[in-house]
């Protein structure tokens, strides 16, 4: 449960450096605007690429919240282990019962 938790926690800090670094703007080479002359070039933010960029970070976050949330509960079954309070569950056997009729 540990090694799941710290797994989705590195993996959420990756997704929240990816949407970090992800470029949201894009580039356009609009000399002449009608009505106002000539124009230097600009950069255009892109809805879809801030919508991109929005998705990665809850991922990544969710991830992170995630990883915490099993890293705990597996800490916590260790303790609980090493005190004595809980024991592994036995296995389950399964016996087929025979038909009555």
């Amino acid at each position: 449960m540990k090694t799941i938790g710290w797994t989705l926690v590195v993996a959420g800090i990756g997704l929240v450096f990816w949407a970090w670094v992800t470029p949201t703007s894009v580039h356009t080479d609009m000399d002449y605007v009608p009505g106002l002359g000539l124009q230097e070039a600009r950069d255009t933010l892109n809805l879809g690429l801030l919508q991109t960029q929005m998705m990665l970070l809850e991922c990544g976050l969710a991830a992170i919240i995630a990883g915490t949330i099993a890293t705990c509960f597996g800490e916590l079954k260790d303790a609980m282990l090493r005190a004595g309070s809980a024991k592994d569950p036995p296995p389950i056997e399964y016996e087929p019962k025979a038909n009555a009729g």
